[in-house]
């Protein structure tokens, strides 16, 4: 599974509502994802993500900042 980490790290309640607390099953679901909520992790404060796969770490601290 890819998980999405965000900097600094959103509520449990955030989390849930963007569907991060779910994973996904590929990287292009995770790839996809990132670019629909982009804005709004913006708007929610999120400077930063990392990309995990299980325990792995395939991208790390990838700034959001434009």
């Amino acid at each position: 599974m890819f998980y999405w980490v965000c900097e600094p790290e959103l509520s449990c309640a955030d989390q849930r509502r963007l569907g991060l607390d779910l994973g996904f099953l590929v990287q292009a679901d995770a790839d996809e994802w990132l670019g629909v909520n982009f804005s709004e992790l913006l708007e929610l404060g999120v400077r930063s993500v990392s990309l995990l796969k299980d325990q792995e770490v395939v991208f790390s601290s990838m700034s959001l900042d434009e």
